[in-house]
């Protein structure tokens, strides 16, 4: 168990992120390499395509990969991303990982992701930072002012009044959280979260123009397409209303057929409900997944 102390400084600089970036959920992608999960299975199957010759280098390299090596790797990319320059540090074997299997997907997944902030986002106004803190996982517990992560590091870490970033990952899988740092530019502490992850996003996000083709159905005229669009930043029925220049009740009819063609998802906070775009939805207004980044071969290096 690894815990995690606090400060009312602490709680204070607590921050949401909707990513740590492309080059992070490389590394963490190392682990459903090695190990799988649920709902990967079609990244999985293409895995090999994807990689090509360079397949056996990335699996032996996930096989091998330490805890303490991942947690260095994302707190250098992190560390880089801030500064907003590329990060030097990263092994050719993850480079690869991120260029062929990660950023091929990273429109479908930078958006489901800044979906699962946005949620995160409505508990903290909701419940402020205890709440926040107490619902990020079910096996994560908040005992304030400790926060307590099952881990096989034994540790307690005291954040120094520096606060704590949190940010949700897609393929950080099968573990709860995982805490990086120290960073190397001296930043805060980064805590990713697991993002929430079930077969209607996973076919979004792996998911074929098949899938989009069998959602035009229900999906006529220009105010649903123009509805969708709007709802790429999450907005209310009151505020499409508004923006469409209809009624709500007219909103409410829109909405309820873009959610049955699995275009749109709608959660309730508090009194009101929020229209938010899938990643099918995304993809059906033409930002869709760009094809794999051709590269020429080159050999791999194994993670240190």
């Amino acid at each position: 168990m690894q815990r995690i102390h606090f400060s009312a400084e602490d709680l204070a600089g607590v921050h949401l992120m909707s990513t740590l970036g492309h080059e992070a959920e490389a590394v963490f992608a190392l682990g459903v390499v090695a190990t799988g999960a649920p709902h990967f299975g079609p990244w999985q199957h293409r895995l090999a395509t994807h990689l090509g010759t360079h397949d056996d280098a990335v699996r032996g390299a996930a096989r091998s990969a330490r805890t303490a090596d991942l947690v260095r790797l994302v707190a250098d990319a992190v560390a880089a991303a801030r500064a907003g320059s590329v990060c030097d540090g990263l092994p050719v074997v993850v480079r690869e990982l991120d260029r062929r299997a990660v950023r091929p997907y990273w429109l479908a997944i930078s958006a489901h992701l800044a979906g699962e902030r946005d949620a995160h986002g409505r508990t903290l106004l909701a419940g402020g930072v205890g709440g926040l803190l107490a619902s990020l996982h079910p096996t994560i517990r908040w005992r304030a002012p400790v926060l307590e992560i099952p881990s096989d590091d034994q540790s307690d870490v005291h954040l120094g009044g520096a606060g704590l970033l949190l940010a949700p990952s897609l393929f950080l899988a099968g573990r709860p959280a995982m805490l990086i740092g120290p960073m190397p530019d001296g930043g805060p502490l980064a805590l990713a979260i697991s993002a929430a992850l079930n077969a209607d996003v996973a076919a979004g996000l792996w998911g074929t123009r098949a899938l989009v083709r069998e959602s035009l159905g229900p999906l006529v005229g220009r105010t649903r397409a123009r509805l969708l669009r709007e709802t790429k930043s999450g907005c209310t029925t009151g505020e499409l209303a508004e923006l469409l220049g209809i009624s709500s009740a007219c909103v409410s009819q829109h909405t309820g057929v873009l959610r049955e063609a699995r275009l749109i998802t709608t959660r309730r906070h508090r009194n009101t409900v929020v229209h938010c775009i899938t990643t099918l939805g995304i993809a059906l207004l033409g930002e869709e997944l760009v094809p794999p980044v051709a590269m020429a071969g080159r050999g791999l290096s194994q993670l240190p």
